[in-house]
């Protein structure tokens, strides 16, 4: 597996993730995972996901259908890291915390570059 798989299987995410966390914000870091991870993996008991629109992805990288489950929660993860920290960044800049006024407001970049060392 490369560091470029690894990224594209975390793309996704970050948008998923972003959509669930006003759901999602206010439990531990177990229960996000557990959380998200049921909301994207189909298995025997759990046959239907929230997000269809990633098991259309899986299936288009044929790699990520065998995708190992400690990778698949690292990913899970990371995404929650990077929403995370995009979403208090966000309200810091929306309540008047910033250096500058005229400060742009910080964006959720979903081309997120997770260091290769922690792959």
């Amino acid at each position: 597996m490369t560091v470029a798989e690894y990224r594209r299987f975390l793309k996704p995410l970050v948008f998923i993730v972003n959509a669930e966390w006003k759901s999602i914000g206010n439990l531990t870091d177990k229960e996000k995972v557990n959380y998200l991870e049921k909301s994207i993996h189909v298995t025997s008991k759990n046959p239907q996901i929230k997000y269809s629109y990633y098991q259309k992805v899986i299936n288009k990288y044929p790699s990520f259908r065998k995708f190992p489950s400690y990778l698949r929660r690292a990913a899970i993860a990371d995404a929650i890291g990077i929403v995370s920290s995009f979403q208090t960044r966000y309200r810091e800049w929306q309540s008047g915390i910033r250096k500058n006024r005229k400060v742009r407001p910080p964006r959720l970049t979903a081309m997120c570059q997770s260091p290769s060392c922690l792959i």
